[in-house]
């Protein structure tokens, strides 16, 4: 299943930032259940504004439920490498996609937590240092 989530949550945030790609060949999860999407959130940054930061925080529509996995998506512009995320709950988030790069500016990476605990609502990215700038974060949590 969480495969499966990445793969099409990846694709996702590929086409949303604007940048066109093509599978190689066709992807087949025969015998896999979908799973159920509890919730999605899509944050991006003020283009025109965006100062340089160090950490983003975002904040869930509802509290999480127990055990559901949750996924973290953020591109950005002018940034070095996400040093972390974590959430109000301490949970653990495994890098599933680390720093794709795109020209020579731009970076993609997925963080998962597949295994949260319940009332997870404020979420926190962190660079390595004060230069991310340019932000799109997408957070996902499904069940089952």
């Amino acid at each position: 299943m969480l495969k499966r989530i990445l793969i099409t949550l990846a694709l996702c945030l590929i086409c949303s930032t604007g940048y066109a790609f093509q599978l190689d060949s066709p992807v087949s999860f025969t015998g896999v259940a979908a799973p159920t999407l509890i919730q999605h959130l899509d944050v991006n940054s003020d283009g025109a504004t965006a100062a340089l930061v160090k950490s983003m925080d975002v904040m869930l529509p509802n509290p999480s439920l127990s055990g559901n996995c949750i996924i973290v998506s953020v591109f950005w512009i002018y940034g070095v490498a996400i040093s972390g995320v974590t959430d109000n709950k301490s949970n653990s988030y495994g890098s599933a996609v680390t720093s794709v790069t795109y020209g020579t500016n731009s970076q993609l990476s997925v963080y998962v937590c597949p295994n949260a605990t319940a009332g997870v609502q404020d979420i926190t990215i962190t660079w390595a240092s004060q230069a991310a700038q340019y932000i799109a974060v997408k957070v996902t949590e499904f069940a089952g």
